[in-house]
């Protein structure tokens, strides 16, 4: 009974997970990631995108905000980046939404 549980329970999670649409280029180090899904934490609601965050220019990226803020936690010199509601901030440089893959 419990393996049943445990089962139904996974499947629910990988239903249930937000998803949004993930890329991410850069001029500084040619990276370029397109037509990618990133499954956010159970704990995530929020799809983001990101544009010249702080006058770095040539960075774009999309995915789950916990993903960003992950990204922009280590080697990055801008403050950790999360989002707490809908919409844009007044640059409109980080962008945040709600719903499968709103981000693209």
């Amino acid at each position: 009974m419990f393996c049943k549980f445990c089962i139904l329970f996974a499947l629910m999670s990988t239903v249930f997970s937000l998803q949004c649409a993930f890329e991410v280029t850069s001029a500084v180090s040619e990276l370029n990631i397109r037509g990618a899904v990133d499954k956010c934490q159970l704990d995530d609601h929020y799809c983001i995108t990101l544009t010249n965050v702080n006058g770095i220019p040539g960075i774009y990226a999309t995915g789950c905000s916990l993903t960003a803020k992950k990204i922009t936690g280590f080697g990055m010199p801008v403050p950790q980046i999360g989002c707490f509601e809908q919409g844009c901030n007044f640059d409109e440089t980080v962008c945040c939404c709600t719903g499968d893959m709103c981000n693209l």
